[in-house]
């Protein structure tokens, strides 16, 4: 049965001082919408899933296996199961 979200209805949840996120998810999937403050750094981690993002404001650095990719507003990207990534929030 499809089911519709809305974002403005989630409360935003401290991950920590840098960064909130909202979570939605089903039994088998699960979606986040992440704010970063300028210069946040994420640990580098795996996930056993593969994952997916979109580029809303700001910009943002992923680097994985030695490959820095930059996306900026209305870039996506793309990382296999099991890839060490590290990500960066860089000022606008």
């Amino acid at each position: 049965m499809p089911q519709k979200v809305v974002w403005d209805d989630i409360e935003w949840e401290p991950v920590s001082d840098e960064v909130s996120r909202k979570i939605i998810m089903g039994d088998n999937m699960m979606m986040l919408l992440y704010k970063f403050a300028n210069g946040t750094i994420w640990p580098m981690e795996q996930h056993k899933a593969e994952q997916c993002g979109y580029v809303v404001k700001g910009k943002i650095e992923f680097t994985t296996g030695g490959k820095t990719l930059t996306l900026h507003p209305g870039d996506s990207y793309m990382i296999g199961r099991n890839v060490a990534a590290v990500q960066r929030k860089k000022n606008s």
